[in-house]
């Protein structure tokens, strides 16, 4: 596939068909894969949020929170473009049914631990291994099935939807799980999480997706993530915003959403009920940017969008950062979530419509795999530095890191801003 070209003056004039914000709704089979997303990002948000809670109550260290970070990497880092491969290979939806049966089993091991009185760290970092490595042959299956069931013209509007839905959550769930931490105890909210996968994994039982084209004659896994990797090398576009996602995404909103719970407890002493209101402001913030990009439809110069709203998340990290009362924060924090949204959205639509169907899983998998590479040296450099001289410096630094890296994408690959789809 030849690398997407700028448009032509008349193609420029020539204005996308208005989309309803709610058009990828009207397919019943993504309603329920819709549906099921909810209750499995559901359970996902509150189980992170418990987690790096519990891990920075018990140890009181920002480097054991941050190892957090690292072991939530490595199967990404190990096993995501395996799982590309087979999101492209096998049924999607036969994959997506194994992987939410496994992904039970984490949450059902912490309620009862925690019931026990025993939870540990090292609980919570075995647990966040098993449930990320189910998780990474999740997703790529998962963000690729979406277009088989959707037409084109309705791949932004579905992932937009996805990202909608998951902000709501994002925002429902933390402020719920801090208030329900401050009142009981982690057992209640691991046994929520089981109840919610269990949804989840109800609802993809249920989905009756048209099945992956078969694929004769092109080879093994191995052979396959070749192909992924060559189709992505020969783009500067994709390459370039592959990249960029790992600086944003690695160094500076990891960074900042690693640390949050030093901020609650150590620099704004207020406890787990402000870690839910820090965390669900930045949610609030992408479900506002989810709702703009509902409200934009089918809109072209998506590049363009892309570097403004970065680069307005990398300010906004930086002003977070250096800014010493909390509620003046929460709506620095919430303008973080709008950038962030609308960035890593528009990426991701962006991506997908210059990849071809039989290729999108991988792609997918290639995307987290650059995702995830900063993370954990993110979360250990985050750590160190907010264990040395303070987590709102570390914040600063992951800002600056954003603000260069999407001015260093736009001089360097100038066809970023110029690309429409």
């Amino acid at each position: 596939m030849a690398e997407q070209t700028p448009p032509t003056a008349a193609e420029d004039d020539e204005k996308p068909d208005r989309v309803s914000p709610i058009a990828a709704l009207k397919h019943g089979q993504y309603r329920l894969l819709w549906s099921g997303g909810l209750f499995s990002g559901a359970a996902q948000t509150m189980q992170l949020f418990v987690n790096s809670y519990v891990v920075y109550e018990i140890s009181g260290s920002a480097f054991q929170l941050g190892l957090t970070g690292v072991f939530a990497a490595m199967p990404v880092l190990l096993f995501s473009l395996l799982g590309g491969a087979m999101a492209d290979k096998l049924d999607r939806r036969r994959l997506l049914t194994v992987t939410q049966g496994i992904r039970l089993l984490p949450s059902l091991f912490l309620a009862v631990i925690a019931a026990g009185g025993g939870l540990a760290v090292w609980h919570i970092y075995l647990v966040t291994l098993l449930s990320n490595t189910a998780g990474i042959f999740d997703r790529p299956a998962r963000q690729a099935l979406v277009s088989n069931l959707v037409p084109r013209e309705h791949l932004t509007n579905a992932l937009t939807l996805n990202g909608i839905v998951g902000q709501f959550y994002n925002i429902v769930g933390p402020t719920i799980a801090g208030f329900v931490l401050a009142a009981t105890d982690p057992t209640v909210s691991y046994a929520t999480n089981f109840f919610l996968y269990m949804l989840a994994w109800f609802a993809v039982l249920l989905l009756k997706a048209p099945p992956t084209p078969a694929r004769p004659g092109r080879g093994g896994y191995l052979s396959m993530i070749g192909e992924g990797i060559e189709f992505a090398r020969g783009r500067p576009v994709i390459l370039s915003l592959l990249v960029l996602d790992l600086f944003v995404t690695g160094f500076g909103s990891g960074v900042f959403r690693q640390l949050m719970p030093v901020f609650a407890k150590d620099v704004f002493e207020v406890g787990p009920s402000g870690l839910g209101l820090l965390v669900s402001s930045f949610a609030l913030g992408a479900f506002i940017g989810s709702n703009l990009l509902l409200a934009a439809g089918d809109f072209k110069h998506k590049g363009r969008v892309i570097l403004i709203a970065l680069f307005i998340h990398g300010l906004a990290l930086i002003a977070f950062g250096l800014v010493p009362w909390f509620y003046i924060v929460l709506p620095i924090t919430v303008i973080a979530g709008i950038s962030d949204q609308i960035g890593a959205v528009v990426r991701n639509a962006m991506i997908l419509l210059m990849t071809p169907n039989e290729l999108r899983g991988r792609m997918e998998a290639i995307r987290v795999t650059f995702t995830a590479t900063a993370p954990p040296l993110g979360s250990i450099q985050g750590g160190i530095v907010a264990t040395a001289i303070g987590a709102p410096l570390a914040v600063v630094m992951g800002g600056v890191v954003t603000v260069v890296a999407v001015t260093v994408a736009d001089r360097i690959v100038p066809a970023i801003r110029k690309v429409t789809t």
